[in-house]
């Protein structure tokens, strides 16, 4: 397997290894909030970046591409690519209403267990 290749995991997997990263390290490696993800986007400037893009970015549903690939403003893989775990948690915006149709989609989520997941794949 190619080591610049995204590896997908589960967000407790994806925990996991931001602890053992940082034990092993000695540094402090966690998933980013969904604020701090905001704050990450806005500083790569990816708007700008995107419009510019011409290389696969998963954002059309094409296949994942090493995580080099994709670089905004000295960050790479912003968005696109595979999603991105947040240790935020799932819940509805000021107003969400179910729809019936929906029923059982979100809201089994609304517990304060499921990460929201970032990345725009």
């Amino acid at each position: 397997m190619p080591y610049s290749w995204p590896v997908d995991v589960n967000a407790l997997e994806a925990k996991a290894f931001c602890k053992y990263k940082s034990i092993k390290e000695n540094k402090n490696y966690y998933l980013p909030s969904e604020v701090q993800y905001k704050a990450i986007y806005e500083f790569a400037k990816v708007d700008e970046v995107l419009d510019s893009m011409t290389s696969n970015n998963n954002l059309n549903l094409y296949s994942s591409c090493p995580v080099n690939e994709n670089n905004f403003n000295g960050i790479y893989d912003v968005v696109g690519n595979v999603w991105q775990w947040s240790s935020s948690t799932i819940d509805g915006l000021d107003g969400f209403e179910v729809h019936e149709a929906y029923d059982d989609c979100s809201v089994p989520t609304f517990d304060n267990k499921h990460a929201i997941i970032n990345g725009s794949s």
